[in-house]
């Protein structure tokens, strides 16, 4: 939804899981007014994966319930046979996945799509990296494009 395109929206509360399972507390607000990006600036993706529910709060001050949770990714790297690296990563929780995107750089700045696979796996090894320090991510493919502050 684009920011103000709802007048009876106030703001949208972001809640993080605590370390109990299940257990979520407020990390923050974002008004209806501004962007509808939150980054999680405690949150540190390289140890691990974090869960997330939303709420929204009226122009009366009314609450309502939280959405179903979000899980983030965590990738992991390890050496595997010969030259190979293998890439471990937890599935993707929150909507139906329909494969994962799989890109290798000598840095963040410079990824290239190395492979995919279905939102049914969640390792691959990347079988010929060429030599030196290298970095890795993974990408999601949900149901529909995400765009946000662009309505549907």
């Amino acid at each position: 939804m684009k920011p103000g395109s709802n007048i009876s929206i106030d703001s949208y509360f972001v809640y993080r899981e605590s370390d109990i399972t299940n257990q979520y507390y407020i990390i923050g607000k974002v008004s209806a007014n501004e962007c509808c990006i939150f980054i999680d600036t405690n949150s540190d993706p390289i140890k691990q994966a974090n869960k997330y529910e939303l709420s929204v709060k009226d122009i009366c001050g009314n609450e309502s319930m939280r959405s179903e949770a979000h899980k983030t990714m965590h990738l992991s790297i390890n050496k595997g046979v010969g030259n190979s690296w293998n890439l471990i990563w937890e599935s993707y929780e929150g909507f139906a996945v329909n494969g994962y995107r799989i890109y290798r750089g000598t840095a963040l700045g410079n990824l290239q799509l190395i492979g995919s696979t279905s939102g049914s796996n969640t390792q691959f090894t990347d079988l010929s990296p060429p030599p030196g320090d290298l970095s890795y991510q993974t990408e999601v493919l949900g149901p529909q494009a995400c765009n946000p502050g662009i309505t549907y």
